[in-house]
């Protein structure tokens, strides 16, 4: 399950993350001192991250899309 708060913190990773460029997404929670954000696993973990991200769905697939239309999946969102 995931709760509005999950859901507010998922989203506010994902901006901060545009702001912070790095290389992949796995970085952002590294140990490593010369990558280390220490407020990324301060406000979720990795894990719950990843969690979130392979289930995150905002279409349902079992509706027709046109090919053509590279946004149908996001149209929903908008």
């Amino acid at each position: 399950d995931v709760t509005n708060s999950d859901t507010k913190k998922f989203l506010g990773l994902i901006i901060l993350m545009g702001q912070l460029r790095k290389s992949h997404w796995k970085e952002y929670w590294s140990t490593d001192p010369l990558l280390e954000t220490s407020i990324f696993p301060k406000i979720m973990t990795r894990r719950r991250f990843k969690q979130i991200m392979t289930f995150l769905h905002f279409n349902d697939n079992s509706e027709t899309l046109l090919p053509a239309d590279r946004f149908s999946k996001a149209k929903p969102l908008l």
